[in-house]
């Protein structure tokens, strides 16, 4: 993907070192979480084995970290405490009662999270393929979106 940096939450980029201390400081925010929230009926203790628990988790424990963040002098937050739990905390929770399933197979700390084969089906390629060829070219797209071509960088466009 151009242009695309992936950051430190990204599990799927994650080298050795940086998922090491992800899991560090996940485990540590979700257990703070599930004890907090009394929520170890909802998030099983194997929530780890867990590819979308984890990655739920992760985007909450961001948000979290977020709006409780200290900041410095003259800084303002982009959200608040507040606003953490309405706008994660409470569909968080909506989510896991929706996916109460997650942990269906898991009993006494023995789970097998059910592994989900994804497969492009054949054609895919052709299709996109198509898909891009039936598109305007980009300078196609400026002068329809415009009425005009580009500036050609002489200060005039040209019509």
């Amino acid at each position: 993907m151009s242009g695309y940096t992936p950051g430190r939450l990204s599990w799927r980029h994650l080298d050795q070192e940086q998922a090491q201390q992800l899991w560090d400081e996940l485990i540590d925010w979700v257990e703070w979480f599930r004890g907090c929230y009394r929520l170890t009926d909802r998030i099983k203790g194997c929530w780890y084995r867990h590819p979308k628990m984890v990655e739920e988790l992760t985007a909450a424990m961001s948000a979290h970290k977020v709006a409780y963040e200290q900041l410095g002098d003259g800084q303002v937050h982009s959200w608040s405490p507040g606003s953490w739990h309405y706008q994660v905390y409470q569909p968080l929770l909506q989510r896991l009662a929706a996916n109460s399933d997650e942990f269906g197979d898991c009993i006494d700390g023995r789970c097998e999270p059910p592994t989900v084969q994804v497969t492009l089906l054949d054609g895919v390629r052709e299709w996109i393929a198509a898909d891009i060829a039936a598109r305007p070219t980009p300078i196609a797209a400026v002068v329809a979106a415009t009425g005009s071509l580009p500036d050609s960088g002489n200060g005039r466009g040209q019509r």
